[in-house]
């Protein structure tokens, strides 16, 4: 399941993300990759008939690596989340704090994230 207007990886977060395309929805916010319910996309599809979850991330528009990297993390972890995480056990209040734990590993790594406003980013 991936729902181009929560899952697609090369959207813009904001109106004001450098790179990426709109042509889905408009921006995906990180709550919005967080918060959707791979059950709930398609009616009649019940949750043990889904397969999984996958984040796509086309690269016309990204010419570097920082630029892939800048548009996968942080919405890859709350995509794992959706993959991993029962709808009914995932909060995105407590998701943010592990996040910002994440992006710390991120920061040791050199890897390049994005910084979408609302969290408090190490």
């Amino acid at each position: 399941m991936s729902p181009a207007d929560v899952a697609y990886l090369d959207m813009k977060y904001d109106i004001l993300t450098p790179h990426g395309l709109t042509w889905a929805k408009g921006p995906t916010r990180i709550e919005d990759a967080y918060g959707w319910d791979p059950a709930a996309v398609l009616p009649g599809v019940e949750e043990e008939q889904l397969l999984g979850v996958e984040a796509p991330m086309w690269t016309e528009t990204l010419r570097t690596m920082d630029d892939v990297e800048q548009m996968a993390m942080p919405r890859l972890a709350a995509m794992a989340e959706v993959a991993w995480t029962p709808q009914a056990a995932r909060d995105y209040a407590e998701f943010v704090p592990r996040l910002v734990t994440l992006a710390r590993h991120w920061d040791a790594e050199g890897v390049h994230y994005l910084r979408p406003h609302g969290i408090p980013w190490p």
